[in-house]
């Protein structure tokens, strides 16, 4: 079985997608990063062909990494492919990133892209305030894509902004803002 996936019957196929049949297929599947992953190293070490019905996939609910996006974007052709970002405090996507034609990462991690609209997304710094491009730092949401908080409970994570009075999610997540605008883990 590839990495990542305990029983070969799991492991992702042509046949998943499409069940080896005629009639409907999936043509833009989302999927959890850790089993495109696993999907990848299997289609490069099988040479199996990726499914003729695909348009798009759509990955997000971790990092996804640039060795296996390098690995994709050599197999898939014409298959678009999007990263997505979300914690389960926002919808269940805040941002998005579709490498342009000729893209090369500059690091380990895919960018997590920009925000999606009436969404803004901050790195900060521990006294809250928005850091520069390239520094680490706890990643903000802000916008109408953020829950109004948890049922019952009082979080300090949620709040709203002074100034803009909308609502903001302060993640835990470590990210940096990339010169091109881009958020990365």
């Amino acid at each position: 079985a590839p990495p990542g996936v305990r029983d070969r019957r799991l492991a992702p196929t042509a046949e998943s997608f499409d069940g080896g049949r005629p009639g409907p297929r999936v043509t833009g599947p989302r999927l959890p990063t850790s089993w495109w992953h696993a999907w990848v190293d299997d289609l490069e070490g099988s040479r199996r062909q990726l499914p003729g019905c695909l348009r798009v996939v759509v990955v997000g609910g971790e990092a996804a990494r640039a060795s296996v996006w390098r690995a994709w974007s050599r197999l898939a052709g014409d298959v678009r492919w999007i990263n997505s970002y979300g914690p389960s405090e926002a919808t269940v996507v805040v941002s998005t990133f579709e490498p342009p034609s000729g893209y090369r990462p500059s690091s380990h991690w895919m960018p997590l892209g920009r925000p999606i609209s009436n969404t803004t997304l901050t790195v900060v710094d521990p006294a809250d305030q928005p850091l520069p491009p390239r520094l680490v730092g706890e990643l903000v949401i802000e916008g109408d894509a953020v829950a109004l908080g948890y049922l019952g409970a009082d979080s300090h994570a949620f709040a709203v902004d002074k100034v803009t009075g909308r609502r903001r999610y302060r993640t835990g997540d470590l990210a940096r803002r990339l010169p091109s605008g881009d958020i990365e883990f």
